[in-house]
């Protein structure tokens, strides 16, 4: 049996780690499509980023919750400028995700909860507040909704990304050795896990 405290660390580190496994899933799909170098300008709506910036700041901001909790300051670490260019490769999206995964992995499960309970001073306002507030309310979200746009424009656009693209990468610890989110028994509409809805989506 797979243990699962439900820990900061695991709410945080664990689901940031399980946001970018999805996008690796998400990349390989989108490497099947007919013309995967223009889906990097797909957007969802004209005023919207395109997808090589959901990418770019799901990564950015993941990194940054990885730097907060590994004791680095809150004033020397801020998030990262993210580029609204749309040169960045296929290549350079993946080797980003892999490098942000490493350094997730690399977050000590221990030292993330001890810091969690720090004051920190926010750097839009100046307000005091635990660092767990700030990664939780503040980074997490962010994680979640650019990830879940750049499933959203890939979906748009006919790359067949599915939901258990998504779910399967944050269970993956608790699937079937060599299971995973492109396995032949993972058909869409085939009941997974006992949940008949981890196909379509």
């Amino acid at each position: 049996m797979v243990a699962y405290e439900g820990s900061f660390y695991d709410a945080t580190v664990g689901m940031s780690l399980g946001a970018l496994h999805a996008l690796q899933n998400f990349l390989l799909e989108a490497s099947d499509h007919t013309d995967p170098t223009s889906l990097l300008t797909a957007r969802l709506a004209p005023d919207m980023w395109p997808l090589s910036f959901q990418y770019r700041y799901a990564c950015n901001v993941a990194e940054y919750i990885s730097r907060l909790l590994s004791g680095h300051n809150i004033k020397d670490e801020p998030i990262p400028a993210t580029p609204t260019d749309t040169s960045i490769t296929w290549d350079a999206i993946g080797a980003r995700v892999a490098q942000v995964i490493k350094r997730l992995d690399a977050v000590d499960r221990d030292e993330a909860g001890r810091l969690g309970d720090q004051v920190v001073v926010e750097p839009w306002r100046g307000t005091e507040l635990p660092l767990k507030a700030l990664v939780g309310n503040a980074s997490m979200p962010n994680v979640y909704f650019h990830t879940a746009m750049a499933y959203a424009i890939l979906r748009a656009n006919g790359v067949k990304v599915m939901k258990r693209h998504w779910a399967r990468a944050f269970a993956r610890n608790f699937l079937p050795s060599g299971a995973s989110a492109r396995t032949v028994e993972d058909k869409p509409g085939v009941p997974t896990a006992g949940h008949k809805d981890l196909g379509q989506g």
